[in-house]
């Protein structure tokens, strides 16, 4: 039922787009071709339901049906995704909000978080880039973050500024 409900209101919208475009087109042999155009279109829209009933509707006029199992994954990935980066971000803002209590500045922090099969979200590494003033407060650093995270930092340390030349990546290892 819902099938003829759907297919009289197209063939009424033809009607309609054709009666408009009939009512807009130039007089004259222009209002000719608008007409076989038109009655063309009307006659398509009032066959092309009926023929796909009848044979079978070809791949290329039906819409694939969306398939909500595979809408449900990729929108749990975009949510596990962005739940993880969140939980990294908040990990490195409670690490540089604990440093900067400590009086230490110019820390680069990077936390790698993992997601196993289960959902479960947890930080697998934090590597925390330190000048090398700060190389005294190592222990400290180490078991206050230790403290708050649950997990021990790898620290790593900062060559000064003049002998530095781009190599500061804390995920790259120790530099100097």
């Amino acid at each position: 039922m819902a099938d003829i409900k759907s297919w009289a209101a197209a063939v009424c919208a033809a009607e309609l787009a054709g009666s408009l475009a009939h009512l807009l087109s130039p007089p004259g042999n222009m209002q000719k071709v608008y007409r076989v155009v038109v009655s063309v279109f009307f006659l398509c829209a009032m066959a092309l339901p009926l023929l796909s009933v009848a044979r079978g509707a070809p791949e290329w006029l039906l819409e694939p049906e969306p398939d909500p199992a595979w809408e449900e994954q990729a929108l749990l990935q975009v949510v596990e995704r962005q739940t993880a980066e969140l939980v990294a971000r908040r990990a490195e803002e409670l690490v540089r909000e604990d440093l900067a209590a400590m009086g230490v500045a110019g820390a680069e922090i990077s936390a790698v978080i993992h997601e196993n099969d289960g959902g479960g979200i947890y930080i697998e590494q934090l590597v925390i880039l330190l000048p090398t003033e700060e190389i005294g407060k190592s222990g400290e650093i180490s078991g206050r973050v230790e403290q708050l995270l649950g997990m021990p930092p790898q620290l790593r340390w900062r060559e000064p500024e003049e002998l530095q030349e781009g190599k500061n990546d804390p995920a790259k290892g120790p530099v100097g």
